[in-house]
């Protein structure tokens, strides 16, 4: 017969403990939100957001555009259940045309903190999403008519003024 000094092989019970770490925690995960830009003449940009773990209740999430006069996003509100949490939603930003010569103006994809009664997942913040909108105008002078007469006797012009007009 064959001999052991193993536990196991002794029959001696033998008690070990293990220890589950949960790594998920709550937070919105962001997909295909890097070099994102707007445009004056409507272009717009998507990316797509989902939770990182299951909520055990439904978690809300309020966006807004840190400059609602060059982007706007859609929808103002996410909503995730403990059934829709990983299924990735859409949201949209799209340019606004405001007729001014300003260039290329940066602003952000602003998230609110999360709302729940599932305590783990309230709370939570997510950084904002850099943008761009590019800009369509350009800076102009326009003068009309584009030619005058005057004279140096007022008599030539009945006494009345020649006019132009200057439109920036």
């Amino acid at each position: 017969s064959a001999a052991s000094a193993d536990a196991l092989d002794s029959g001696e019970a033998v008690v070990e403990t293990f220890t589950n770490m949960d790594d998920e925690h709550a937070a919105l995960k962001v997909i295909n939100a890097t070099g994102l830009f707007t445009s004056e003449s409507l272009d717009r940009a998507e990316f797509f957001v989902r939770l990182a773990a299951k909520p055990a209740a439904d978690v809300f999430i309020p966006m807004t555009s840190s400059n609602e006069a060059e982007g706007v996003v859609t929808p103002a509100l996410l909503t995730f259940t403990p059934f829709t949490w990983n299924l990735p939603q859409i949201v949209v930003v799209e340019g606004v045309d405001d007729d001014i010569s300003d260039g290329e103006v940066r602003y952000t994809v602003d998230f609110g903190a999360a709302v729940s009664t599932d305590a783990l997942s309230a709370g939570f913040e997510t950084p904002p999403i850099a943008m761009v909108n590019h800009d369509n105008d350009v800076a102009s002078v326009r003068v009309a008519p584009t030619s005058l007469r005057t004279y140096e006797d007022p008599a030539i012009n009945m006494g009345l003024p020649e006019v132009f007009t200057i439109v920036l």
